[in-house]
């Protein structure tokens, strides 16, 4: 800004200074001293249109919600084009977790604005945030359809069709790791669905260990660290290996490399004692009525359970998708194609076993190594 004689009227320098020490405090956090501040530059510049969503933000930090409400209601109606204070207004009921008023303001930006994918994406969460999936699929679909460079609007399309359970996760998910190559959350979401495929096909029994495990559990994605100068692909060299517990850990390495294999241990927790009891006895039982249990984390994540040899088995399934009579019948279907196809990986001997811990007794080591060397 410039000026042809002298220096700036003293009231415009008022407000930068206000202006100034009102961003400082809130990188403080001292959002009362900021509230303050956005107070003095709205009334002395009611023109200045940072002052409203950077004045409502310090309120809502400061749990004053009606008053940030009536902040962005002044400042919307002095400023009805402008699509950033309806953006942070809508952003407001998403933070106070207000789905389904985060739906309606997403809507009206869709109306008013349609040229800003944040109607789209942010639209098509909080409607999935609120139960509202198939609305969220017109949404997302259309946004889809209008950005389809946009990386949130591509990600939360992905993940409607995880919520639907839909074939169309698999596509979804390829399409993005194809535009956007380096990102990593596409490309583990390929992943987990491509092994969520795999495990519904294990729950039917489809899945036939052999040859041919090792292509379908590294077709189709790009790994990190896949420039290499020789020797296997990262993805191949992912699969030489077989979890043997104790936690999900290097089942996500795994992942992170580009492999998806179905594996009885990959994502389940054990303990030394118990592995051990599985391989002396041949994992028996393993999906039988009487040691097959299924049960709910706090989140509504299904988790299968092994009364003998492991617990929390993660499931691609959540308690509200499924019908838990069925789930319980197709989930003892999968251990036992996952009991046998580790049984024959044990049997051929030409893997590297690995055993996440880090503090084994030498007994147990030695108990634990004449198990394996058993077979």
């Amino acid at each position: 800004m410039s000026f042809e004689k002298g220096d700036p009227p003293e009231q415009l320098t008022s407000t930068v200074l206000l202006t100034e020490e009102a961003r400082a405090a809130a990188l403080r956090n001292a959002w009362d001293e900021a509230a303050r501040l956005w107070t003095i530059v709205r009334e002395r510049s009611p023109d200045v249109l940072g002052a409203y969503f950077e004045h409502a933000h310090a309120l809502t930090k400061l749990e004053q919600f009606d008053a940030a409400e009536a902040t962005f209601a002044h400042g919307m109606a002095r400023f009805p084009k402008d699509p950033w204070l309806a953006i942070h207004h809508s952003w407001m009921a998403m933070h106070r977790a207000d789905w389904q008023e985060a739906a309606r303001r997403w809507a009206a930006i869709r109306d008013r604005f349609p040229d800003q994918p944040f109607g789209y994406h942010n639209g098509g969460l909080s409607l999935q945030e609120a139960g509202r999936f198939d609305e969220a699929e017109l949404v997302l679909a259309a946004g889809a359809e209008k950005f389809p460079d946009n990386i949130d609007v591509l990600r939360y399309f992905a993940l409607n069709a995880d919520h639907r359970r839909s074939s169309e996760s698999v596509a979804r998910w390829e399409n993005l790791c194809r535009r956007f190559p380096d990102d990593d959350f596409g490309r583990m979401n390929l992943q987990r669905v491509k092994y969520h495929a795999l495990w519904d096909d294990a729950k039917s029994d489809h899945v036939q260990t052999g040859s041919g495990e090792e292509e379908r559990a590294t077709r189709g994605v790009s790994a990190a660290g896949q420039s290499h100068q020789a020797g296997l692909e990262p993805s191949r060299l992912a699969m030489q290996f077989e979890s043997l517990g104790q936690n999900c850990e290097f089942g996500l390495v795994r992942r992170y490399f580009g492999a998806e294999p179905l594996s009885l241990f990959r994502f389940s927790a054990t303990n030394i004692d118990m592995l051990t009891s599985a391989l002396d006895s041949h994992f028996e039982g393993v999906g039988t009525v009487e040691q097959t249990m299924v049960t709910a984390h706090p989140g509504g994540e299904l988790v299968v359970e092994d009364r003998r040899f492991f617990k929390g088995m993660h499931t691609p399934a959540h308690r509200d998708s499924v019908d838990m009579d069925v789930f319980l019948t197709e989930m003892r279907q999968g251990l036992i194609f996952l009991k046998r196809r580790l049984l024959e990986i044990l049997r051929g001997a030409d893997k590297v076993f690995v055993c996440v811990r880090m503090d084994f007794p030498e007994r147990d080591v030695v108990r634990l190594l004449g198990a394996l060397r058993r077979y």
